[in-house]
C-alpha cells in the first residue's frame, strides 16, 4: 500500500505529507461545522476533535521528540541511550511487522522481506515528520498530487 503512496523523491514526499498535515491540523473547521449540526452527538464530536488534535500533534512533535531525546541520552549515560534505542526499535519493528502481517493475511501479498521492510520502516518513522516541518516553515504551499 505505501509503495503505492510514494512519490518519486523525498522533496515531493514533505510537500505532499505538509498538504495532509494541513489538512489533518485544520480540523478545527470540520469540529465546528459538526458541532452546529443538531443530529450530531456533541461529545462525540469532541472527541473526535481530540483525537485529530492529538494526532497531529504526534505526527509534528514525536519523531523530532525521539531523536533529542536519543541525543541527549549519549550524552548522558550511553547505557539508557542504548537501551531507549532497543525499545524503540522494538516496539516500532512490532507495530510495522504486525501490520504488514494483516495485510499479508487480507490481501495475500507482502513484499519478500517482511523482516527488513519492519526495520525500514522503523527508521524511517524518524524523519516522518518532514513533512508537517515544511509546513510549519514553509506557509504557503503548492498542492502536490503522487505520481500514478
Amino acid at each position: 500500500m505505501e509503495y503505492g503512496e510514494s512519490p518519486k523523491n523525498i522533496q515531493i514526499l514533505a510537500k505532499q505529507n505538509a498538504n495532509w498535515f494541513k489538512t489533518l491540523s485544520d480540523n478545527k473547521k470540520f469540529y465546528q461545522i459538526l458541532s452546529k449540526n443538531k443530529d450530531t452527538k456533541q461529545l462525540n464530536t469532541f472527541l473526535y476533535y481530540l483525537n485529530q488534535v492529538r494526532g497531529a500533534f504526534a505526527w509534528l512533535l514525536l519523531p523530532s521528540f525521539y531523536l533529542v531525546i536519543f541525543i541527549f541520552l549519549i550524552f548522558i549515560n550511553s547505557g539508557l541511550a542504548l537501551v531507549f534505542t532497543l525499545v524503540y526499535l522494538t516496539t516500532t519493528f512490532l507495530r510495522f511487522w504486525l501490520s504488514n502481517s494483516i495485510a499479508k493475511n487480507l490481501h495475500g501479498k507482502l513484499p519478500v522481506n517482511n523482516f527488513l521492510l519492519a526495520f525500514e520502516s522503523s527508521i524511517a518513522y524518524l524523519i516522518s515528520n518532514v513533512g508537517p516541518l515544511y509546513l510549519v516553515f514553509h506557509r504557503k504551499g503548492t498542492k502536490y498530487k503522487t505520481e500514478r
